[in-house]
């Protein structure tokens, strides 16, 4: 699976879930420790690095992810709304680097960055989109070494919380079923 993604693609798609899991962004700083791997890449603009523009940038980044978690119709959505920021903010160069032909990113900014890694996730012929969950913290986690099904909890104790919330709703459901049984 990660065949299919170069150094840059990849970082770009950590450096966006670093971003986009961020409870909330505290400080310029901590916003561009996310993206510290791949800030060779990105112009640098210090206009761009404003708190409330992060803010923004993160929230819509949090709705593109939460769209592509609910459905095929929702990721088109997502496709037609990313698209053109990619393809405005986005410049590639071809490169012929260690006998290999390759491309070389440039973005234009944060969200350049977080468009380019949501139209990565969206690519059929990576098919990550599938492997893209939600926790029941908020997180998104992207199963980029897949083994069997994708990883959907960021931590067993999310699970085992997650598995008791359904273990309780299926109860309260077997009970409500049972009290309409017997007043018939």
């Amino acid at each position: 699976m990660t065949k299919m993604l170069n150094g840059i693609e990849m970082e770009a798609i950590k450096a966006m879930l670093r971003f986009a899991n961020l409870q909330r962004i505290e400080s310029v700083a901590e916003a561009e420790r996310c993206f510290e791997n791949i800030k060779d890449f990105i112009s640098s603009d210090e206009a761009m690095w404003r708190l409330l523009k992060l803010t923004v940038w993160q929230i819509a980044v949090c709705a593109w992810l939460a769209s592509i978690t609910e459905s095929q119709r929702e990721r088109r959505a997502v496709m037609t709304e990313v698209a053109p920021l990619v393809k405005k903010s986005v410049k590639t160069a071809l490169v012929f680097k260690n006998e290999e032909l390759g491309y070389e990113c440039r973005f234009q900014s944060v969200h350049a960055v977080c468009a380019f890694a949501v139209a990565l996730i969206l690519s059929k012929r990576r098919r990550l989109a599938s492997r893209l969950q939600r926790c029941i913290c908020g997180r998104f986690n992207l199963d980029l070494h897949p083994k069997g099904r994708p990883k959907k909890y960021c931590s067993p104790k999310h699970k085992a919380l997650a598995d008791a919330m359904t273990l309780n709703e299926r109860v309260r459901k077997s009970q409500l079923k049972h009290k309409m049984g017997k007043k018939s």
